[in-house]
């Protein structure tokens, strides 16, 4: 699955991996063997806050690599209120069960897709 390009307003290359901007949602691929830590999950805040600071959006999680997350740090989320809700993308099996923890630590509302195109839909279904 390619990331579309229709909308895509910008592209940041992180340390972390890139993150695609459109109008109403972020596409985040994380690099392989990336592990989220508080410093490079404030770097994600920073850059939504940037492009999202009056504005609601989502997030979607485009999990075509491995890599390591604490879920405790969704709690960080919490004072993001223009950030409506999470989409995980991901045809593994091991991502769907790991999508089960993350819910739990998750305050946002959440979903995992098997396919872009339908979580690009959800993400900007809960904005209205």
């Amino acid at each position: 699955m390619k990331v579309p390009q229709t909308e895509l307003i910008k592209t940041h290359r992180l340390e972390i991996g890139t993150f695609h901007i459109y109008p109403r949602h972020v596409i985040g691929i994380l690099d392989e063997g990336v592990d989220i830590n508080l410093e490079n999950f404030h770097q994600l805040i920073a850059l939504a806050e940037m492009h999202f600071e009056f504005k609601k959006f989502s997030y979607i999680s485009f999990r075509t690599n491995s890599y390591s997350l604490d879920p405790t740090l969704y709690g960080y989320l919490e004072h993001l209120e223009n950030l409506k809700g999470i989409a995980i993308v991901s045809h593994r099996e091991r991502d769907h069960h790991s999508y089960k923890v993350e819910k739990y630590f998750c305050k946002k509302r959440m979903k995992i897709f098997r396919d872009l195109n339908h979580a690009v839909t959800w993400a900007n279904s809960i904005i209205d």
